[in-house]
């Protein structure tokens, strides 16, 4: 296994998502470790993706809060919101969530069954 030293990753602080950060073109590569040095930089687009669409949803849903306020719900008694069309939502159920089968009308996965041969 390589790793490559500090100064080399010290490249990637403070980039954004861009065409700069890119292999070759804003972040040098590592002679002799070309696949550390293109999964790594793959790698820092993917999370800065996938931060910025995190970002993206909680600005929608935080300009949806400030838009239309709520009164807070009194003391004792859970919150509810009324449905698009006006109608009161249904009563909370007590206990623990349903489980929610998988899209297709998968059923939930096994545990895992013991084998022979298993450690234990």
């Amino acid at each position: 296994d390589y790793l490559p030293r500090a100064a080399w990753y010290r490249q990637f602080q403070g980039r954004a998502l861009g065409p700069d950060l890119e292999l070759r073109r804003g972040i040098d590569g590592v002679s002799g470790a070309t696949l550390t040095a293109r999964a790594t930089t793959d790698c820092a687009r993917r999370v800065l993706a996938v931060h910025r669409v995190l970002a993206e949803r909680a600005e929608k849903e935080g300009a949806k809060e400030r838009a239309t306020p709520e009164a807070p719900a009194p003391e004792g008694k859970a919150e509810t919101k009324a449905k698009p069309d006006g109608t009161p939502p249904p009563p909370a159920a007590e206990g623990p969530a349903p489980r929610v089968p998988p899209k297709g009308g998968a059923r939930p996965p096994e545990e895992p069954r013991a084998r022979s041969g298993d450690l234990r």
